[in-house]
């Protein structure tokens, strides 16, 4: 087991709370599905109605196109500051394939009269570039969208969301569970074991090792080997429906973002702190995240809703409190191969140390009264782990790894 798994979040915190985002002016009231920005000052949102928004001041103001009445725009994509791409589906449920190359100016169908409609589009490099939809649908072009073949997916699945590393390497996600990923540019799809049955409407992987997946009734799956296998996050969060994630990679550590139903928006911080709380005096489903650096991001929604943030979606209430409380509570060897240690001031009478899984499964449940305590953790498979301590005052957490000698 490397060090590298610590750069993802694995812990989590929940307390409701303050989420500083301001609401922006869209000029649309039709539902928005998709956002991306090419810079700090230009991005564009795509929706129902063939409605494409456009800004070029960082959200200041949005400038309203339209591509077709009747045509629904789930997902858009931008492979440099001109070029861009909207994949969706009009009434008669056919899908289309739209290609600006103005910045936005102007779009033009490079595709359409495709027996399904497009949910998601995604491009490793300026030519390469893949189209995933309903019934299983993959469609792949070689030459800037010029030309599209359709690939064989095997499955007659809705596909919602697309993420490629390079050319070859990639991965598709959607209902029941589903993950699809593929080693040679889609020429062949494997199906991938993901330990849910609920619809994944997204996947993103900040680096090479850690991704995430998120889906209906709260569900959050992540990978720390490169999508070779997943795991189920049991998390103490709202059973909403999680429609759209997106993650930051610096130099030491991921940031993770999430938005869907009722304004939920969920974060990952660089302290391995996972984080939720509906936005205030939002209502609406957000169904799109997109972040440029880990402090400005932005989610649209239903009713034409733009949000945007300039401090990585504000901290909630007690989440600034809980790190200054939890730096003074250390766990000892890390990794640990037999033994660990726990010092921690802060235990009292009937406090209460709970260890769990990756997966959520409760490990060791003992009271604890010491301020150091040692547990016996040989018989635990090597992986990582998190340990829970439960005070008077509220829950802290601290992540480990397990490593045979």
């Amino acid at each position: 087991m490397r060090k590298i798994i610590l750069s993802f979040c694995l812990t989590f915190i929940c307390y409701c709370g303050y989420a500083q985002w301001t609401t922006l002016s869209s000029g649309s009231t039709n539902d928005l599905r998709s956002v991306y920005f090419t810079d700090v000052n230009h991005g564009f949102a795509v929706g129902d109605y063939g409605t494409i928004v456009k800004t070029s001041d960082g959200g200041t103001t949005w400038i309203i196109t339209s591509v077709g009445t009747n045509i629904q725009l789930h997902s858009v994509f931008f492979t440099n500051a001109n070029t861009g791409y909207a994949v969706g589906g009009n009434a008669s449920n056919s899908g289309i394939i739209y290609k600006t190359s103005d910045a936005g100016i102007n779009w033009t169908i490079v595709a359409n009269n495709i027996s399904e409609v497009f949910r998601s589009v995604y491009f490793p490099n300026a030519d390469t570039g893949f189209a995933v939809g309903v019934n299983g649908s993959i469609m792949k072009t070689l030459n800037a969208g010029s030309q599209w073949t359709t690939l064989q997916s095997g499955i007659n699945i809705n596909l919602s969301s697309a993420y490629f590393f390079n050319t070859n390497k990639g991965f598709v996600t959607g209902d029941n569970g589903t993950i699809l990923n593929t080693i040679n540019g889609g020429t062949n799809w494997i199906s991938m074991m993901s330990g849910t049955y609920n619809h994944l409407h997204s996947v993103y992987f900040p680096d090479v090792n850690n991704g995430i997946a998120v889906g209906n009734q709260g569900t959050i799956l992540t990978t720390l080997d490169g999508g070779s296998s997943w795991n189920v996050l049991v998390l103490n969060i709202p059973q909403k429906n999680l429609n759209s994630i997106h993650a930051i990679h610096t130099t030491a550590h991921n940031y993770a973002y999430i938005v869907g139903q009722s304004g939920i928006f969920i974060k990952c911080n660089d302290n391995y702190i996972w984080n939720h709380y509906f936005i205030p005096g939002i209502a609406q489903t957000l169904n799109s995240v997109y972040f440029i650096n880990k402090d400005v991001g932005y989610t649209v929604g239903d009713y034409g809703t733009i949000l945007k943030t300039t401090n990585g979606g504000g901290v909630s209430v007690g989440m600034n409190d809980s790190k200054g409380e939890n730096s003074n509570v250390n766990i000892y060897p890390n990794p640990a191969s037999d033994h660990l240690t726990i010092e921690a001031p802060i235990l009292s009478i009937s406090s209460r140390l709970s260890l769990y899984s990756l997966q959520g499964i409760k490990l060791l449940n003992q009271e604890t009264s010491e301020p150091v305590t040692t547990i016996d953790i040989s018989s635990f498979p090597d992986g990582v782990y998190f340990l829970a301590i439960e005070c008077q005052e509220r829950p802290f957490y601290k992540i480990f790894i397990k490593h045979g000698n």
